[in-house]
């Protein structure tokens, strides 16, 4: 059989014709995965909308759960409690007999959530919802947490798994309507002001914990 010889002017255009396409594709993937802020602060967090969007982004069933847990990054934010740019909360979820984790990544300066895609995890041991650590953040007492604090340049927030309010010395338990008693939580966090957290050495570290305040949250009004 006859082979066929494209002109060179014919490779080339094709060429071009595939790389714009992978082009378009890859574009249009970034833009499914990238959605904008409410705001900077996490007061602005808008929890139902952030979850319909990573659900989409993971091609997830709509009821289907999303969770976090310990195994997790801190996050930074401002004295007047804006997320900082580049910070990155890590979710998981299992679909079927797999577990797929994915990231939430902060992009604040640019006012733009962005999802990473998804991959194989290990089975996980701890889980919480992603909506109540969402809400956790956005409904954080930060009124109380400056009197606490009038100093801090910042705080570092971790999620932590372990322990009740009765545990510590510094905790503030809290609910959406603000800070006052509760009958159980849903997350726990740790936060640390900033100009402690950057401190070395066993001492600072030591100063460190004691500087640590502890907030239970309860999903709820």
């Amino acid at each position: 059989m006859k082979k066929i010889k494209l002109p060179v002017a014919w490779i080339i255009f094709l060429a071009a014709v595939c790389a714009l396409a992978a082009t378009v594709l890859q574009s249009a993937r970034k833009a499914e995965q990238e959605f904008p802020m409410a705001g900077k602060n996490v007061s602005q967090l808008d929890t139902e909308q952030i979850i319909s969007h990573v659900k989409k982004t993971q091609k997830c069933r709509k009821n289907m759960d999303l969770y976090v847990n310990g195994d997790n990054f801190d996050l930074q934010l401002t004295a007047d409690f804006d997320l900082t740019d580049g910070g990155a909360v890590r979710f998981f979820y299992p679909d079927g007999k797999t577990t797929y984790s994915a990231q939430l990544r902060i992009f604040s300066d640019s006012g733009k959530f962005f999802v990473t895609q998804r991959s194989e995890w290990t089975q996980q041991q701890t889980q919480y919802q992603l909506a109540d650590y969402l809400d956790a953040l956005k409904y954080l007492p930060q009124a109380e947490i400056r009197a606490h604090f009038p100093d801090a340049e910042g705080f570092y927030i971790s999620l932590t798994e372990e322990g009740t309010p009765e545990n510590y010395e510094d905790a503030l338990t809290y609910r959406a309507s603000g800070a006052g008693e509760i009958s159980g939580w849903q997350i726990h966090l740790a936060l640390t002001p900033r100009q402690e957290h950057l401190q070395m050495g066993e001492e600072a570290a030591s100063a460190q914990e004691a500087k640590t305040l502890h907030l239970f949250y309860e999903n709820g009004n």
